[in-house]
């Protein structure tokens, strides 16, 4: 199928034969009475058989009937193989190259290739059909012959059969493929006087080959067009922009008599944009009714491509030009409205400027540092209608003002949340003032009341009011002009001084302590940050950055930097918690071996594989996580996990949770609207916020996981529905009502993600099969198949007869990952570099331990396992020792080269003490609720 086709400065004649030509299709005619017939042909098999012709070299026969009497066989030396290359952008990776070799070559040298580029094909079946059609035709001459004869019998199109030669090999058919006719008629009993008797006289002069050759037409060379053409980008009524997913438009050339200027005037054409990357780089669609350079690929009238735009006299470039010559401007324009969104700098002397508008909303993401200097000047907000928040997750507001600060306003709140430590330092003067009240705070307990009445400190029960009327002090003990007052902690004592880590430890970790980066290498699996830094957490929970691909692991606790914690924060004071009364589960990761297996519990692991991912505001990626003994079959196979399958359970003494690795959470039972309970050892809020209704946040709040009752057939279901973060930005999920699985997900940035499930092995499973990003104004009301075929591909899965998954294909339709399996049990799998593993079990079930591990590459590891610690060898014999306790949590490890790491934990399983393989030791001390208060 060809996508566009131009007829470009040739004749219709031309341009047939010229198509012809590249399709390997020869033609010829049937000759009768009353019609003549116009036959296409693609192989000699077709042909029809015509008569028997003599061989009769004897120049002195009489030539009554028809025979042959020269025959005359040759053999040409001419191309003996073909290579034809092409390229599609829609298959980036793909090795468009095909080749074919001549089967008849005896006598005859094989290295005559005949190589060409492009070949014109953008499929490979086109290419294989177009690499055997370039060698039939420059074939052609390769075993043609030659002859005469008088037989009007020879017609193109037919085969003849020839009989009487003394060589008996060549009395068989053969196809006549050229024909030069001679002959003469007299005319009257004059004109065959004027001959000496001759009369009519006909011969033919044939060239021949033999039946079981094809005669192809060489290729034609198509004609180029020179240089780039002016054209207008064109599309359906009623639309200022149209194209597709790959950012192609379609235009009307100025040549062209027969378009109407609409969405069928040309193929889609790409566009050269000034950068173009893996979901990155820069892109500006043209728009209807813009004038843009066209060129073509090797010349090509049937591959076009756009590398730039031009102004005209209705299309006028923003600014007013010349005298706007100093700016550099980029301005867009509002879809269907009024407005634009513009980028403007001014480089005139003097005045330069940076000036940026947005239409409407102007959002700015910043991962890191932002810094804003104004070296001279002014800084000015103008908030017109509306409000201004500035908010501060976890962290400090510190401003330094050299001179004064003057607030004005009608209303002043001011309030704090949490603990923490305010400092007020001035040289000078500090003055507060308010008409009607000034009221100051501290905690409970503490106040200072200022009114145009009187004037009252409080502390507990103990009272001092100042009024018109005089002092009046309340409490249990008044001493006046005593020289030194007494303490609160008893008759003469003093009072208690804390040391740093106690004061640390009462004040929970809150505004007093700085949580810096990573700290030591601590967690429960020994891999993972001791710190209180922010971010994703642990490898396979949910940290605060955001990503819906990493489901919380609320059954893994003893690690500092909880999955779902971000590392920071505190309980505040007086918040509700719930501990159960069993250790918590012990943390599938730990330091890999080989590609990879898990030493510790012997199980082959593959963590978070990327199949795609999406920047914005909630950052998507999409991955895959493999375990060898989880538990049930998943949205992929049993093993498999990906983002959404953590959910809820209802049991007869509450909620559980579980996460995508299968381990179990025990929930405090709680009454719909319930106040947030706080669970101290896995650093997590629980609420139950309606009758089917739980969220599940981290320490800091910073996100929020929902889970809605699903009503199916066989009861409640509660799947992770939505990930929203404190601003309410969000990613949800859509599930199906009747199978209860996701439908589709959309993300923080609008975009919707179709997840295709459908029945393999004859009905008895179902799989995800593909997911797909859908168009931006896609209906969500019409037919999921629909949408889900015009939308992008992003990733495919498919399966073995067994209903595991077998491959993973990229969105350009690459296998980039092969697994095979015995009982559902991963044995081997291959990369795109064509990495090759291979794993031996003692038992191929959810029990079973790894025992060897090797690779394509020579690798190889095998594993003895012993009820404290195993022992890995590896290809040179090298042994490594893995120590842990009673719950798999990694205590020790000895290395190759006799160093040594260890890890003392506490009953809950955090690191409190550790020393790396070069002798450094590190201490980790935990508030009660579970934070590290001192490194």
């Amino acid at each position: 199928m060809r996508e566009f086709c131009v007829q470009y400065q040739e004749t219709d004649f031309d341009f047939l034969c010229r198509l012809l030509a590249e399709e390997g299709i020869f033609f010829y005619f049937e000759f009768q009475p009353k019609q003549h017939t116009l036959i296409f042909c693609d192989n000699a098999d077709s042909l029809v058989t015509g008569e028997t012709i003599s061989y009769n070299p004897n120049p002195e026969a009489t030539r009554r009937e028809s025979m042959i009497w020269r025959f005359k066989r040759a053999e040409r030396v001419r191309v003996s193989s073909t290579q034809l290359r092409d390229y599609t952008f829609k298959k980036p990776g793909w090795n468009a190259q095909f080749g074919k070799q001549a089967s008849d070559l005896d006598n005859q040298r094989q290295a005559y290739e005949y190589f060409e580029y492009p070949a014109r094909f953008k499929q490979a079946d086109r290419g294989k059909a177009f690499s055997q059609y370039r060698l039939d035709s420059l074939r052609n001459e390769a075993h043609q012959s030659a002859g005469e004869s008088n037989a009007t019998e020879l017609v193109l199109g037919t085969r003849f059969v020839l009989k009487n030669h003394p060589d008996k090999s060549l009395n068989r058919p053969w196809q006549p493929i050229r024909l030069s006719h001679f002959g003469r008629q007299p005319q009257g009993a004059e004109a065959e006087a004027d001959l000496q008797g001759s009369g009519t006289y006909y011969q033919n002069h044939f060239q021949f080959i033999p039946i079981t050759q094809t005669w192809r037409p060489l290729a034609i060379p198509k004609p180029q067009v020179f240089g780039p053409q002016m054209a207008m980008v064109v599309g359906p009524k009623g639309e200022e922009i149209f194209t597709d997913k790959f950012g192609r438009v379609k235009v009307q050339f100025l040549w062209d008599r027969y378009g109407e200027g609409n969405d069928r005037s040309s193929c889609w054409i790409r566009v050269s944009q000034p950068w173009a990357g893996a979901g990155f780089g820069g892109i500006t669609i043209p728009r209807i009714g813009q004038e843009v350079i066209v060129s073509f690929l090797e010349g090509d009238p049937d591959q076009p491509i756009i590398i730039g735009r031009t102004y005209h006299a209705e299309n006028l470039p923003p600014g007013t030009l010349p005298k706007a010559a100093t700016q550099t401007i980029i301005k867009s324009q509002t879809h269907k409205g009024k407005g634009s969104n513009e980028l403007r700098m001014e480089d005139s002397n003097g005045k330069e400027e940076l000036y940026l508008h947005a239409q409407k909303d102007m959002n700015t993401v910043v991962k890191n540092d932002q810094r804003t200097t104004v070296q001279k000047g002014n800084k000015e907000l103008f908030v017109e209608l509306g409000n201004q928040l500035t908010q501060i997750g976890i962290g400090f507001l510190t401003e330094r003002i050299g001179g004064g600060r003057i607030t004005e306003s009608n209303m002043v709140s001011v309030k704090t949340s949490k603990a923490g430590v305010g400092e007020a330092a001035l040289p000078g003067t500090q003055t507060y003032q308010a008409d009607d009240e000034i009221l100051l705070k501290v905690g409970e307990q503490t106040s200072i009341l200022m009114n145009n009445e009187e004037i009252q400190l409080k502390f507990g029960e103990s009272i001092v009011k100042l009024n018109a009327n005089g002092v009046f002090v309340n409490g249990s003990k008044v001493g006046l002009n005593s020289p030194k007052a007494e303490s609160d902690t008893g008759e003469g004592a003093p009072a208690a001084v804390l040391s740093p880590t106690e004061e640390q430890a009462q004040d929970g970790g809150g505004g007093r302590m700085a949580h810096g980066g990573e700290i030591g290498q601590g967690g429960a699996s020994g891999q993972g940050s001791a710190g209180s830094s922010g971010g994703k957490g642990d490898k396979g929970g949910l940290g605060a950055s955001g990503e819906m691909c990493k489901p919380p692991q609320m059954g893994q606790s003893g690690n500092p930097s909880s999955p779902l914690s971000g590392g920071v924060g505190d309980v505040p004071p007086g918040a509700k918690s719930f501990m159960p009364d069993k250790r918590t589960l012990s943390n599938k990761q730990c330091p890999s071996v080989g590609h990879p297996v898990n030493p510790v519990l012997g199980i082959k692991v593959l963590g978070e594989e990327v199949d795609f991912a999406f920047e914005g505001i909630l950052p998507l990626s999409w991955t895959r996580s493999y375990y060898s003994d989880q538990i049930g079959t998943g949205w992929l196979g049993q093993g498999w996990s990906v983002p959404g399958v953590q959910r809820l359970v209802k049991v007869p003494a509450g909620m559980r949770y579980i996460d995508e690795q299968g381990s179990e959470l025990a929930l405090p039972a709680l009454e719909p609207a319930s106040g947030a309970v706080f669970l101290p050892e896995h650093q997590l809020w629980v609420q139950r916020t309606g009758y089917d209704d739980y969220v599940l946040q981290p320490l800091d709040r910073r996100l929020s996981f929902s889970f809605t009752g699903l009503r199916l057939q066989d009861g409640v279901h509660y799947p992770l529905t939505k990930v929203e973060d404190r601003y309410g930005n969000q990613q949800r999920f859509i599930y199906q009502p009747q199978t209860g699985l996701p439908q589709y997900m959309i993300d923080g940035n609008g975009r919707t993600f179709s997840l295709l499930f459908d029945t393999i092995n004859e009905g008895k499973d179902t799989r995800l099969i593909s997911i797909a990003l859908l168009a931006k104004q896609a209906d969500l009301s019409e037919a999921q198949k629909d949408l889900h075929r015009q939308g992008e591909m992003l990733v495919g899965y498919a399966y073995d007869e067994a209903g595991d998954l077998s491959q993973v294909i990229d969105r350009y339709g690459n296998i980039t990952r092969t697994f095979s399996y015995r009982n559902h049990i991963m044995v081997s799998h291959r990369d795109s570099a064509g990495l090759e593993a291979y794993y031996e079990y003692d038992n191929p079930s959810l029990t079973g331990k790894v025992l060897r591990h090797h690779t394509n590459l020579g690798e190889q590891w095998q594993f003895v396992y012993h009820p404290s610690y195993t022992e890995v060898i590896d290809t040179l014999g090298r042994r490594e020792y893995y120590y842990f306790n009673e719950h798999q949590e990694l205590t020790g490890q000895i290395f190759a080269d006799g160093s040594q790491s260890q890890n003392e934990r506490d009953d809950m399983g955090r690191v409190v003490k550790q020393t790396d393989r070069n002798g450094k030791t590190t201490r980790y001390v935990y508030t009660p609720q579970g934070q590290v208060s001192k490194v």
